[in-house]
């Protein structure tokens, strides 16, 4: 199949192979043994697909005629109204059976751009550091807000703080410029075996 770009294993036991092309993702999905040890190829189910938004659009209206263009599904971005309930925006987060996103959808007789779906970093709400989540948290409980252990951020008084960056606003502003950063995933061919 030549030679994969990247090879890890994952904490599932499982390993993932990143290969270059679709002829090599084709091949090794036809492998049944690796080192006269039986396996199981799949595809990496987040890997392998890509999400967009799109807007002004309604979303019974387009997800079936869009099914010929790789959309696999739809989500309707919603926002907080002045009654605190939820109202449906005319923005949409769009996944793709593809590798990159299309720059354009055609909705009938409509060209819709489409950009970048950017997701909201992971951060623990133990710790407040970006990058892992609550569960898996190795670290001390601290107030959000000022960065300290000993009481919550219901109750804070104190004054405001990042543990991320030692800015003054708290840890889950979308000021803090460590909150908003990205990791660059190549959303090539990716194979779990």
């Amino acid at each position: 199949m030549g030679t994969a770009q990247n090879v890890r294993r994952l904490p599932d036991g499982n390993i993932l192979v990143k290969v270059a092309t679709a002829a090599q993702s084709r091949k090794i999905a036809k492998l049944q043994t690796l080192a006269n040890c039986p396996i199981t190829v799949s595809p990496y189910r987040s890997l392998n697909t890509c999400k967009g938004v799109i807007r002004d659009c309604a979303k019974d209206e387009i997800l079936e005629g869009l099914k010929s263009q790789g959309v696999i599904d739809m989500f309707n971005i919603t926002v907080k109204d002045i009654f605190g309930g939820r109202r449906n925006t005319n923005t949409f987060i769009v996944t793709f059976r593809l590798t990159t996103i299309p720059k354009h959808l055609k909705v009938g007789l409509l060209r819709m751009s489409v950009s970048l779906y950017i997701p909201n970093p992971l951060r623990c709400f133990n710790f407040h550091k970006y990058g892992h989540g609550k569960s898996s948290c190795k670290g001390r409980a601290v107030c959000a807000k000022c960065g300290q252990g000993d009481h919550n951020s219901d109750s804070c008084i104190n004054e405001l703080k990042c543990v991320n960056c030692s800015g003054s606003h708290a840890a889950f502003s979308k000021d803090c410029p460590s909150g908003y950063w990205r990791r660059k995933y190549s959303r090539s061919k990716w194979n779990r075996a």
